[in-house]
């Protein structure tokens, strides 16, 4: 293999082909207050690799508002807008809720952090 690190994914983490994990110590990418599941992370990372996805979600973090305001507030049609939020909704990122006759959106602050310090993580030790 030329001196590439070969790793597996277990259900302890990652480990290096040959190497055994102990299963009493915790696996080095959880955190004990948040920990992702490897297909949510997975999930909200590809919601993040759009630019406009990440906007969005900037915008969502200071207040929550209607679809149709963000779509007045960007140059984004309404139907562009509306599939990117689909996106964050199903990866998680993007909470919808009721205020009287609007639906409301605002971004899962928690979840945005848990992501973040797992992403974090890929470059530790």
């Amino acid at each position: 293999m030329g001196g590439a690190v070969v790793m597996l994914a277990t259900d302890n983490g990652w480990v290096r082909k040959g190497q055994v994990r102990d299963p009493a110590r915790p696996p080095a990418d959880t955190d004990p207050e948040v920990t992702l599941e490897s297909g949510a992370l997975d999930e909200a990372l590809r919601a993040l690799g759009h630019l406009d996805r990440r906007a969005i979600l900037r915008v969502y973090l200071t207040e929550e508002q209607a679809a149709g305001d963000l779509a007045a507030l960007s140059d984004l049609s309404l139907a562009t807008v509306s599939e990117h939020l689909k996106v964050l909704r199903k990866s998680g990122l993007l909470r919808l809720d009721r205020r009287g006759r609007f639906w409301m959106y605002r971004t899962d602050a928690a979840l945005l952090d848990a992501v973040t310090c797992a992403f974090q993580k890929l470059g530790d030790p």
